[in-house]
């Protein structure tokens, strides 16, 4: 049989000549999700970085963020602190809150509840004002470490917030996790409540 001439001109630079021109159309590609994924998560990166700590980062403003077809999120305003740990105003009710939190679920896993009362001390020592929490963190033992913690007129420095676990359960059962997260917290309001998730669990008991 006689060899095509075509065929045996291509020789294997040719062929990767070839396989380069198409891996380089392919990364051109609006929808090659490899490089796609790459741009965005290098861009998220730059621009959280610079929100969270109040920062001009470089090539942020530059990043391409998907919108997905909502309005651009804006960054707020970063308000100096004496502490180094800068704040933020937390949407339109007035308040200012640290940029780092602490979460509640760490301390109810502390060896003792002395050490989870000083982790809260320390954390407002050192600026943090915001703490979160949950109603059924470590079956209540965080948001009762949490309440020791901010008792003594700790309270009213800090933006509190706790989380409901109704898991998808009716309105009754969410008011009395409330009263009970008050309760554990020392205190007679949140700053915030929030459902924690939606699951459909077994009913837990809140006694």
């Amino acid at each position: 049989m006689m060899n095509d001439p075509q065929i045996a001109r291509e020789t294997p630079q040719d062929n990767r000549d070839e396989t380069a021109d198409a891996n380089e159309n392919t990364a051109q590609s609006p929808t090659c999700s490899q490089g796609s994924r790459r741009d965005f998560l290098r861009g998220i990166g730059m621009i959280s970085a610079g929100v969270a700590l109040g920062v001009e980062v470089p090539g942020a403003a530059e990043a391409q963020q998907p919108t997905f077809g909502l309005s651009p999120i804006q960054p707020t305003t970063v308000i100096p602190n004496s502490s180094g740990i800068p704040r933020k105003k937390f949407g339109k009710t007035g308040l200012e809150v640290s940029v780092l939190g602490v979460g509640g679920y760490h301390i109810g896993v502390a060896r003792t509840e002395d050490e989870g009362i000083r982790i809260v001390h320390e954390a407002m020592d050192a600026g943090v004002n915001f703490f979160d929490n949950a109603w059924e963190y470590n079956k209540g033992v965080s948001e009762e470490r949490m309440g020791k913690a901010l008792a003594g007129g700790r309270r009213d420095k800090v933006v509190l917030m706790t989380k409901v676990c109704t898991h998808g359960r009716d309105a009754k059962v969410a008011m009395d996790m409330l009263e009970e997260s008050l309760r554990r917290l020392q205190t007679d309001h949140l700053d915030v409540w929030q459902i924690h998730e939606v699951v459909y669990y077994s009913v837990q008991s809140i006694a």
